[in-house]
Order: structure tokens, then C-alpha cells, then sequence
């Protein structure tokens, strides 16, 4: 990951553990993730989230992580099982 700030210098980051990933597609709107221990947790996409940003479009998974359910503009679900 790359970061800068008001003219200061760019930081490079690199996670510590391996993490998989769910690629998000463009008429996606919203992801239900489901945990193993029953909770869940709903994210939204977005294009952007701030003055001249791109939003990642994509799911980091985690090993807790049992099933994610993906909705898109027109209501369509597809599920990925983890």
C-alpha cells in the first residue's frame, strides 16, 4: 500500500500475513459477510470516498470469515464460500 500526505514523502506499507481476496465487479453494490461465530457485517462499495480518490474494489478475506454474499444493482446475489 502506498500512502502520501501534503508534500511529504510516499510510505510504502506491506502487510504482514497473507490475505485473500474477492474482486468486486463494476454493478456491484453491497456485501453481506458472514462470520463463523454467526455475526455478520454488511459493506457498501464506492467509486470514490474522498477528494479525488478511487476506492479499492475488493473484499480482503479473513480466515473467521464463512460465506459472503454479493448484491449487485439489479438485486442479483452471487455467494462465495469460504
Amino acid at each position: 500500500i502506498a500512502a502520501s500526505q501534503n508534500k511529504d514523502v510516499l510510505k510504502l506499507y506491506q502487510l504482514q500475513k497473507k490475505a485473500g481476496t474477492i474482486p468486486v465487479q463494476l454493478t456491484d453494490v453491497s456485501a453481506l459477510i458472514r462470520y463463523k461465530n454467526g455475526k455478520s457485517q454488511k459493506l457498501e462499495f464506492y467509486y470514490g470516498s474522498s477528494f479525488l480518490s478511487q476506492s479499492a474494489r475488493f473484499i480482503r478475506t479473513d480466515p473467521k470469515m464463512s460465506e459472503v454474499i454479493i448484491t449487485d444493482t439489479k438485486g442479483g446475489q452471487r455467494t462465495i464460500r469460504l
